[in-house]
């Protein structure tokens, strides 16, 4: 992601079930064109059972993980862009987890991530986000900053 001005990492904060169904859509989508459907009741059930399973296990793992993130000006803009989820950062919520982290809650569609966990390698990028986020949300009155 070249041409960002700060870099870091991103966990989404979703529902448990989202991760699972998103996980499940997934596997459907990607190994379950290659396989073959069972002839049998029993072997339909294992199959069904074995990928629900597998899509509870994905979900697990992939709600721990981080996503890499590249976040830039443009104007009066924040501008987010990652392999899940990016656009435009209005943010209506943010406060400082820790030094170097942010918790952050945004305006967006029905089913993008509204509420995520930003990571930064230094407090100064971590600063840097936070001021940009306050311009930008200036004309939105409900905006929320805290230290």
């Amino acid at each position: 992601m070249p041409g960002y001005e700060v870099y870091g990492e991103m966990r989404p904060i979703m529902s448990f079930w989202r991760w699972t169904v998103a996980s499940l859509i997934s596997l459907m989508f990607g190994a379950g064109a290659f396989i073959a459907l069972p002839d049998s009741a029993w072997e339909l059930l294992f199959f069904a059972l074995f990928f629900v399973a597998a899509a509870v296990v994905i979900g697990f793992y992939s709600r721990r993980k981080r996503i890499p993130v590249g976040i830039k000006r443009d104007e009066e803009r924040v501008l987010i862009t990652g392999i899940v989820d990016s656009g435009i950062l209005v943010a209506s919520n943010v406060k400082f987890a820790s030094p170097t982290s942010l918790y952050l809650e945004r305006q967006g569609k029905r089913l993008a991530s509204k509420k995520m966990v930003l990571y930064f390698a230094t407090a100064e990028d971590a600063g840097k986000v936070v001021d940009w986020v306050k311009r930008g949300s200036r004309a939105n009155s409900t905006a929320q900053f805290h230290s």
